[in-house]
């Protein structure tokens, strides 16, 4: 099974830490457009998993726009576009709100392709090196597997 991913691309302002410029955003729409092309053309995979941290934070009414942005280029793909949750993404915007852009009803759930069953989880940081699967989540996951034979 061949699977594209796309992650950490921070569509938004430059990312700077203490002064110094760590996110370089600037050609992120260019790299887009040719990642759509490639994975058409060449790659050919069976999906793409984006892993999240889409955007660089910088209000809510950028991050929507940003976030749509990327999420309409990608429906260019001719393939299953799959979307789990970085933490950028979650700054300016409610998870509601981010699963209505990404076009689903959760920010986990499961999917299958070929004889796989596939899982996207989403975790919740609650402060610095900790972060947790909230109980539903868990309760969710359970059953999800209970229910598949792949």
């Amino acid at each position: 099974m061949k699977f594209a991913i796309l992650t950490d691309i921070h569509l938004g302002p430059e990312g700077f830490y203490k002064g110094t410029l760590r996110k370089i955003n600037s050609n992120v729409k260019y790299f887009l457009d040719n990642f759509v092309d490639d994975i058409n053309n060449d790659v050919k995979p069976e999906f793409v998993i984006v892993l999240g941290d889409l955007i660089q934070e910088d209000n809510a009414e950028n991050d929507k726009k940003n976030l749509a942005y990327i999420v309409n280029l990608l429906t260019k793909l001719e393939y299953p576009v799959y979307y789990a949750t970085g933490n950028h993404d979650l700054k300016n915007i409610s998870k509601d709100e981010l699963a209505k852009i990404f076009r689903q009803n959760s920010l986990f759930y499961s999917f299958n392709s070929d004889s796989y069953h596939f899982i996207v989880l989403f975790s919740k940081r609650i402060r610095k090196g900790y972060t947790i699967i909230e109980d539903d989540q868990k309760n969710w996951l359970e059953n999800d597997l209970k229910e598949t034979n792949k």
